[in-house]
């Protein structure tokens, strides 16, 4: 309990193998990220024409899925927030919308969406 509010944690453990990279190329620029591109250590950004320049994070990646999410969220709990204040749920909606527009080009749907 926290300030006579109850905290749920869960826990949650998903292998998957994916072996892989990820790449997104562009007319300026090509990024590349290695197997396991959920949980990478890096990328590595190379503009065209230029030299590949290796990109790390700040902070050491936690478990091989959504460690550093979850742990963020527990963050923002313990400290009574409601949102976080690096994915605010604007910034949220808006991924969704736009995933939504990219699955409905593609002619992507799932029964849900046919659903209410």
């Amino acid at each position: 309990m926290r300030a006579g509010r109850p905290v749920a944690l869960g826990s949650m453990a998903i292998r998957v193998m994916l072996v892989t990279p990820a790449d997104a190329k562009s007319p300026a620029s090509t990024h590349d990220v290695p197997p396991g591109f959920h949980a990478a250590r890096y990328a590595t950004w190379t503009p065209t024409g230029g030299e590949p320049e290796r990109i790390a994070g700040l902070e050491p990646v936690i478990g091989t899925g959504l460690g550093n999410e979850a742990a963020h969220v527990q963050e923002c709990l313990h400290a009574g927030r409601l949102e976080s204040p690096l994915v605010p749920h604007a910034q949220t909606l808006t991924l969704i919308r736009q995933m939504d527009e990219v699955r409905r080009q593609i002619g992507v749907s799932y029964a849900s969406d046919r659903e209410g």
